[in-house]
């Protein structure tokens, strides 16, 4: 019996099923085939785009344009590359000449908003949401604004559900909200952050050969970005399970915690609460005011 060779369809079906470690196998081994297979190039990208490994996404749809010069798809994938990397000039270029190429194009028109909210020309993203929306309703909302005020409200939520000392540390905290996240900050590591992170730990991250202790060990600052929630959340009651996760997300990060000093710190047992009462349903009993 002949061996099975995979096909573009069998990448499709796996990176479609969420498993991208087939899907990159499929692809590569279709690209040492023949290297301009250009559907398997346009995939790997995507792959790429996934894994968020941006400098490599790029250069793959570069790949993509030399096989085929007026793919819009790989100028969409190019843009949000290099929006992702920070160089949103380029990234512009790239997802303008997608949306030439291919008006309904609803990524980059997307992307496209994002690029003209950061310059402050709120219409002109509002604009370029609104067609997103227009082609692809059922993938792409409207972000919502989150005020300055609710978002302190869901804070406040979310450190009343923390358990201690892991509350009494973030309390120990400044927090700060912000809109979006300024290219500097994003810039000052490498790569650069996404300039749609939720939560930031301003500070030198924990060493843990340095500092055993985590707690121990804190930023200067917490700094969230109520734009980039309106982007996540269908409607602010979503906010506070939100920002829980982007906060614990970042904690985890900032202090390089192992599974047993997560564990410690009673991450699992939190995470266990959120997901047996649902989401939203966790906030919805009472309202906190932390001083």
């Amino acid at each position: 019996m002949a061996q099975h060779r995979p096909k573009i369809e069998d990448a499709e079906a796996a990176y479609e099923g969420g498993d991208l470690d087939r899907a990159l196998e499929i692809c590569e081994e279709l690209l040492r085939r023949d290297a301009a297979n250009v559907d398997a190039l346009y995939l790997l990208g995507e792959a790429m785009l996934e894994l968020e490994e941006f400098e490599a996404a790029n250069e793959i749809f570069h790949d993509v344009l030399r096989f085929d010069p007026e793919s819009a798809g790989g100028y969409n994938g190019i843009g949000i590359a290099l929006f992702e990397l920070c160089r949103f000039d380029e990234a512009r270029d790239a997802l303008e000449t997608a949306v030439e190429l291919n008006p309904r194009l609803p990524e980059s028109q997307m992307y496209l908003g994002y690029f003209y909210e950061r310059r402050g020309e709120t219409q002109q993203a509002r604009d370029c949401f609104r067609q997103a929306i227009e082609f692809n309703g059922d993938h792409f909302r409207f972000p919502i604004e989150v005020a300055a005020d609710v978002m302190m409200d869901a804070m406040e939520q979310v450190l009343h559900k923390l358990p201690d000392p892991l509350k009494t540390y973030l309390l120990s905290i400044p927090w700060e909200i912000e809109e979006l996240p300024t290219t500097a900050m994003l810039r000052q590591s490498y790569p650069p952050m996404s300039p749609l992170t939720l939560c930031v730990f301003r500070g030198e991250p924990r060493d843990p050969l340095r500092t055993t202790k985590p707690l121990d060990h804190r930023p200067d600052e917490i700094r969230l970005f109520s734009a980039n929630f309106g982007k996540t959340v269908e409607e602010t009651a979503g906010l506070p399970p939100m920002l829980l996760k982007a906060v614990i997300h970042e904690l985890v990060q900032f202090l390089d915690l192992d599974a047993a000093e997560g564990e410690s710190l009673g991450l699992d047992s939190l995470f266990q609460q959120l997901e047996e009462s649902g989401s939203n349903g966790w906030f919805d009993d009472e309202q906190h005011t932390l001083h």
